[in-house]
């Protein structure tokens, strides 16, 4: 879109681009500190209770070993955000018609990330050289698609000159390169051609110079594709990183796991890695069994008992697609958990969460031990996480988003596992049906699900837990519906350090609620909003309470 801006029309100037961070808030938090703030400032307070929310997340979610500390988590998202700052410069400078660029944002002002400075106006790391090139009146746009691609097929590696007079008219020899670590593995000899320009006029702001598809056979691993203009000027921007794998066939043997709402072009996917899909059914297992669930699309709840009966008494259920658990409007009925929760879309834009993931037999062979990297994963991260359920026994890959816009905090998980009687279930809301194919990391993760599922089954099926049925009626899915509903609302705070200690009832006109209105002990989650009073803060609570069906 960015590329084709103006295309059939006049010059654009485009008023406002970027792509920003998560804010520090751990970090500032103890810039407040250094400079004596008083804790009560709206800012300070603010950005205090989400460092504290952070945190706690951080730890109850066992993500301590992941990187040193949870700022180090906010620095990865800073420099990792340079990135994307470069991929804005390639954009933006290499579309001829843009005559203009208004970089967003100059700094973290709304206690958002979205600055090239901190609240305190620093710099955030690699900033001044990601400046430094994506201004320079001569650069090189360079571009690589996919940016993590397989090495049996082709990619495109494509170069435009930026060049704001610069560079003086004439013929230009340029050579281009794809690099690793055997050294060069491609090579390309061109021209660029800066034409003269009508006298009283300028020359182009942007000059294609290479597009092409390589076959690059070539062993997994990093490399570089490289231009280099080889007289008459020293372009910036001249350097761009990609990943190339060959994930082999992990199952040196046949394997057969049980498939509900599988499409077909994923069930056949996974015939060729050498994994039989047999189609899910009612009745008893007789064996442990791995489940993949993908949309089942209109079902029972005699079919969700009965997979939850199968889990019980040892199976293994991955939930593929978030969308599996939609009924009618309701985007978690269907889990199998007493406490729901919601399923959460995250708009990211400017303002976008980051996806952690652990190191981990699910990641195994994938980049992970951090922030799941855009650029290796493309679109495999999704917009979607799971908030407000219990903790899992085992969160994999978690998402994480202070300070963002509107929504302010929030957190959830997108790999998790829960332990249910002699088996578990693992919820994702990770792109990877979507991606199957095309994408190598959603390829290699699909497959170690499957296997890190069959390596949790246990050699025979368990009796059903005693209590499961009763579970089922009471808590999990009640015959008369969904009993556990999660609302939110505002209040407002007479102090900015303390949520209330009043029972908070919702407005009447929020919803219709069941008896009784009055909940106590319901709050669960507050946070400050600086807010227009002296005095008073806005907080935002959470609370889960019965409705009718």
């Amino acid at each position: 879109l960015i590329r084709d801006l103006g295309r059939d029309t006049k010059p654009v100037f485009l008023s406002e681009y970027g792509i920003g961070s998560l804010m520090d808030v751990i970090g500032e938090t103890r810039k407040f500190e250094q400079a004596g703030c008083r804790p009560d400032l709206h800012d300070c307070a603010f950005v205090r209770g989400l460092a504290a929310r952070l945190e706690t997340d951080w730890k109850r979610w066992g993500f301590e070993g992941t990187y040193p500390f949870a700022e180090d988590m906010l620095r990865d998202s800073q420099r990792l955000h340079m990135r994307q700052r470069r991929m804005n410069f390639d954009l933006v400078r290499s579309n001829p018609r843009l005559c203009g660029y208004n970089l967003t944002g100059m700094l973290d002002h709304g206690l958002t990330g979205e600055g090239l400075w901190t609240y305190w106006r620093e710099l955030k790391p690699l900033a001044a050289d990601t400046l430094r090139d994506g201004w320079a009146p001569l650069r090189w746009c360079l571009f690589v698609t996919p940016s993590h691609g397989y090495a049996n097929r082709p990619v495109e590696l494509e170069a435009v000159l930026a060049n704001e007079d610069a560079l003086a008219p004439g013929d230009y020899p340029v050579t281009f390169r794809v690099t690793g670590a055997r050294g060069t593995v491609w090579e390309r000899k061109a021209v660029v051609t800066v034409p003269t320009p009508p006298a009283g006029e300028r020359g182009p702001l942007a000059i294609p110079v290479l597009k092409t598809k390589a076959q690059l056979k070539v062993p997994a691993g990093e490399y570089v594709f490289a231009a280099r203009l080889e007289r008459g000027g020293a372009p910036a921007g001249d350097r761009k990183e990609f990943t190339i794998s060959d994930f082999g066939l992990p199952f040196a043997g046949r394997m057969a796991v049980t498939g509900w709402g599988l499409e077909k072009r994923v069930a056949g996917w996974l015939k060729k890695q050498g994994v039989a899909v047999r189609p899910f059914t009612a009745g008893a297992a007789r064996t442990p069994e791995v489940i993949l669930v993908g949309k089942p699309g209109k079902s029972r709840r005699d079919d969700w008992c009965g997979l939850v009966r199968r889990v019980a008494r040892g199976g293994v259920a991955v939930f593929l697609e978030p969308d599996a658990f939609q009924r009618e409007g309701d985007a978690t009925y269907w889990l199998p958990l007493a406490r729901k929760g919601e399923r959460v879309k995250v708009w990211d834009w400017l303002y976008h969460k980051e996806c952690v993931a652990k190191r981990h037999p699910i990641f195994a062979g994938l980049q992970a031990g951090g922030i799941l990297d855009w650029d290796y994963y493309g679109q495999l991260v999704s917009h979607e996480m799971f908030a407000g359920q219990d903790d899992p026994d085992e969160m994999v890959c978690a998402a994480f988003y202070p300070c963002m816009l509107e929504k302010h905090y929030g957190a959830g998980a997108m790999l998790a596992a829960y332990r249910l009687g002699a088996g578990q279930f693992i919820l994702n809301t990770l792109n990877v049906c979507g991606q199957l194919g095309d994408n190598p990391a959603a390829d290699r993760l699909l497959l170690n699900l499957v296997s890190h599922a069959r390596g949790k089954l246990p050699k025979r099926l368990a009796p059903a837990p005693a209590d499961l049925d009763d579970r089922l009626e009471r808590e999990i899915y009640p015959p008369a519906g969904r009993t556990d509903f999660v609302k939110t609302w505002r209040v407002t705070a007479a102090t900015p350090v303390e949520p209330p200690a009043r029972a908070i009832e919702p407005p009447a006109a929020d919803v219709a609620w069941s008896e009784p209105k009055t909940f106590a002990n319901g709050l669960v989650d507050y946070f400050h909003l600086h807010g227009p009073i002296p005095g008073l803060v806005y907080a935002e609570a959470r609370i889960d309470v019965p409705r009718a069906m």
